[in-house]
């Protein structure tokens, strides 16, 4: 398990290591500098990269006036004293300056190297008539809170129009670190290099789009124990450190019993496939089979019975007037309401009596959009219960606008789940889980290839297999995301991003689950 974090818990930690612990700014800042550096200098050897070098090693260093333009010069200075051609470049007064950026600009200056203050966009124009190998962006850290504009503006949007190679330092100049947000324009960085932790900001919203390549690196920072859930003079650790899963945690999942035989797993339940909708309910069952669980059951519109039989050969199948409710055991059923279900006064019947029981449940797909139009429905909430919505379908159940919710996204998440003692996963590019005591996973697998019909489907059901497993249910999600990220990146290296369709994420969850 390792941690984003944001802005806000890294200018923390900065400080504790600087005013705490007694390491002096300036040795974090070189640190922090000799890392890009190396970044920068790899990437020169970088065969991918050499198409966009201009055959020259010209690099140019744009930096505020802040502590990340600090950084900036430092990388600067490094990398001329290598014998580098490097233009720098800053935006902002002298005066108003950090401190440590004073003590960067004097040892440049005691090195003769020439450092431009520009003002103006005209100047800015000159300098992008030249052609640079590697742009270093160093003009905002993880501080910024407000649009950029002016002057500012323009730069970045230079950056972005020339063809160099841009290496980000900490995160891309315009990059929300909290939230991941665009304030107002961003540097679409090839590579970013942060230190200590990965922030927010790089995973999620837009921020994961305009931050490349992603290098942590180790600077030296020294970070309490207390750091990881308790709360430092009211700053609350909690609400600012989120979990993510790597390989190494699927190690969590059960191992299969040597002597189980089908009624040693849970059976999963599937209730869907309104008229005419029967693949939503075939993917979800596939994929609960293919993640372990004893028996599907699957319940449809009668039309729908006979395709089904035919496209999950293993599963039982019956119409929806068939379910006894009475039988079903909270001990043995896990129950996925859902998929291609139909929004009707039959479904809305159905989704109350799923929510009456005690049962282990997967809400998604048009049954959340039912309890959409139905909100009283969200007082059945419960701890056993998994909400699966996407973004549109999570803003139809809160009422906010799909802006929000994507720019909101770990807020969101967590305060559903606080109010209604549920687990609720929202899907996007990376999707949030959150448990019942507000604790927040970012998942850290997956493609665009995965932004396909059928997808969240097949999610579902390999939710319902990993609580068949008898996991803890916040982590059967969690791991369940994992793996449905994992197997559809193993589909995008055989078939492209392009091409992968639904049942091609079914079809590596073998080579997923044998990796255990």
């Amino acid at each position: 398990m390792n941690y984003f974090i944001s802005g806000k818990l890294a200018s923390l930690i900065d400080s504790y290591s600087i005013n705490e612990i007694g390491i002096p700014s300036i040795v974090l800042m070189e640190r922090a500098a000799l890392a890009v550096a190396e970044e920068v200098i790899e990437t020169f050897e970088d065969e991918k990269y050499k198409k966009n070098t201009f055959g020259s090693e010209n690099v140019l260093v744009v930096s505020g006036i802040g502590n990340n333009g600090a950084d900036g010069l430092a990388v600067a200075r490094i990398l001329y004293l290598k014998g580098y051609k490097v233009k720098i470049v800053v935006l902002g007064d002298i005066d108003k300056s950090s401190e440590e950026f004073k003590i960067q600009y004097k040892i440049l200056k005691n090195l003769n190297i020439d450092i431009d203050f520009i003002n103006d966009l005209e100047i800015v124009e000159k300098i992008f008539s030249e052609n640079y190998s590697v742009i270093i962006d160093s003009l905002f850290g993880i501080g910024l809170s407000r649009d950029v504009e002016g002057l500012k503006y323009d730069m970045i949007k230079k950056i972005n129009e020339n063809n160099s190679i841009i290496v980000s330092v900490d995160i891309p100049s315009g990059i929300d670190s909290n939230t991941g947000t665009v304030k107002n324009i961003s540097v679409i960085a090839d590579k970013t290099v942060t230190f200590g932790y990965a922030k927010v900001g790089h995973i999620i919203g837009e921020g994961k789009k305009y931050t490349g390549k992603l290098i942590i690196k180790d600077i030296g920072f020294c970070i309490p124990d207390n750091f990881k859930f308790d709360n430092i003079n009211e700053f609350k650790i909690v609400d600012n450190l989120f979990e993510y899963l790597e390989k190494e945690d699927l190690k969590i999942i059960p191992k299969r019993n040597i002597t189980s035989n089908k009624g040693s797993y849970k059976n999963v339940i599937v209730i869907g496939a309104g008229e005419n909708m029967s693949g939503a309910v075939a993917l979800a069952a596939s994929s609960a089979y293919r993640c372990g669980c004893g028996i599907v059951k699957i319940y449809a519109d009668k039309k729908n019975i006979d395709v089904l039989k035919i496209l999950v050969k293993e599963a039982i199948i019956d119409e929806y007037d068939n379910i006894d409710f009475d039988k079903i055991n909270a001990d043995k059923d896990i129950i996925i309401i859902g998929p291609g279900l139909s929004v009707n006064e039959k479904s809305k019947k159905l989704v109350e009596k799923v929510l009456d029981t005690n049962c282990k449940k997967i809400i998604d797909a048009d049954a959340l959009n039912i309890i959409s139009e139905n909100k009283i429905l969200l007082d059945k909430f419960d701890e056993n219960l998994v909400i699966t919505p996407h973004i549109k379908e999570m803003s139809r159940l809160i009422g906010e606008e799909t802006i929000f919710i994507k720019d909101n996204i770990l807020k969101v998440a967590k305060e559903f789940s606080l109010k209604y003692k549920c687990i609720t996963l929202i899907k996007d590019s990376s999707s949030v889980i959150s448990d019942t005591s507000g604790k927040v996973r970012i998942n850290v697998t997956g493609n665009s290839g995965l932004s396909k019909g059928g997808s969240g489907d097949v999610l579902t059901g390999i939710i319902a297999g990993m609580i068949s497993q008898g996991m803890n249910i916040y982590d059967a999600v969690s791991v369940a995301v994992y793996i449905h990220g994992m197997a559809g990146d193993i589909a995008s290296r055989k078939l492209s991003e392009y091409s992968i369709v639904a049942s091609d994420i079914i079809d590596n969850l073998p080579e997923v689950l044998r990796t255990l």
